[in-house]
């Protein structure tokens, strides 16, 4: 009769184990289906979000290249305006250098005696004119 009991308390705790088993187990089943269905929502979101930063990255990129071409062609511009500017510059101090040596040319002549040669000229061109005049 005892091994009756301990058969009987074997089965028992054999029952006890397999209630707690297949309270676990079910609970497993739930959090895995809660899981599984949390999975397919989140998957799509996911990948979608990834399909849109990827076209974000590539937008970005785009246009950093597109700014570092026109950073190119602004330096070169630059480049040509600075040569332009030396050029422009050159001109300029060349031509002042020109005006310069004009104006002082213009200060040497002598108005005085040009005055006096226009005016002895006159004096010698007067009486030539009243002799030419007689002959009309």
């Amino acid at each position: 009769m005892e091994e009756k009991n301990e058969v009987l308390e074997y089965l028992k705790q054999i029952k006890e184990t397999n209630k707690k088993r297949l309270f676990w187990s079910r609970l497993t089943a739930v959090l895995m289906a809660v899981f599984v269905a949390l999975f397919a929502c989140c998957v799509p979101a996911v990948l979608n979000t990834l399909r849109t930063a990827e076209n974000t990255l590539t937008t970005a990129n785009d246009t950093l290249l597109q700014a570092q071409s026109i950073m190119t062609d602004l330096t070169d511009t630059v480049a040509t305006m600075e040569d332009t500017l030396e050029s422009v510059t050159k001109l300029v101090d060349d031509s002042s250098e020109r005006l310069v040596n004009a104006f002082d040319n213009i200060n040497s002549i002598d108005f005085e005696g040009l005055n006096q040669a226009i005016e002895d000229l006159g004096n010698v061109v007067e009486p030539l004119s009243n002799f030419f005049k007689k002959f009309k």
